[in-house]
């Protein structure tokens, strides 16, 4: 896997200014090689050896309940064993007013053919995911009690392709490579900024 620590979130997160934050990578070593870039108030965390709260709960986030304002999986279901119980994690050290952004390779489209393709050849990170189809993620986030609220679309060209910067679209587009959703907990009301999405 990627490691979250030298590419991942927390990186990501100091770029865009986040003041603090938790990232988590299943992979000790990669822990271990966090770069100087990430200061360190964001803290870089294992979740193993990973004890269960209940038989579906296979991967369990070491925090407490109520614990964040915001939690970002960028390209994280498709390697999940148990993306559903990802999601009840999520809602559960989410805060009520907190918002959960998802960033993923539909399977629907060319980037989510390709990548499943170079994983039935044996790639060393895609023949480990298994990606979802837009309508998938969707019928995953309800069934976890989260309402989109916000998407983003990016990524139209083909793999393959010389690869040049290109405006990030709103909504759902049909053919985007890469897609964000911002859901709240159905049990939050609807925030200011919140807006219906397709």
């Amino acid at each position: 896997r990627h490691g979250t620590a030298r590419h991942g979130t927390a990186r990501h997160g100091t770029a865009h200014g986040s003041r603090s934050g938790s990232a988590l990578d299943a992979s000790p070593p990669r822990l271990a090689s966090r770069p100087p870039s990430i200061p360190r108030r964001h803290r870089c965390v294992s979740p193993r050896p990973w004890r269960p709260r209940a038989a579906r709960h296979r991967e369990q986030l070491p925090f407490g309940d109520n614990t964040f304002g915001a939690v970002a999986l960028v390209v994280t279901l498709c390697f999940a064993e148990n993306p559903a119980g990802v999601l009840d994690e999520v809602g559960r050290v989410l805060r009520p007013s907190g918002r959960l952004v998802v960033g993923f390779v539909p399977l629907d489209c060319a980037w989510g053919r390709s990548h499943e393709g170079k994983g039935r050849a044996g790639h060393l990170f895609d023949r480990h995911a298994r990606f979802q189809t837009l309508t998938e993620l969707r019928r995953m986030l309800a069934t976890a009690r989260f309402r989109p609220v916000e998407a983003r679309s990016i990524l139209f060209q083909a793999p393959g392709d010389k690869l040049v910067a290109e405006p990030v679209r709103g909504g759902v587009v049909a053919g985007t490579g890469f897609a964000t959703f911002a859901a709240r907990r159905e049990d939050a009301g609807v925030g200011c900024c919140d807006s219906p999405v397709g």
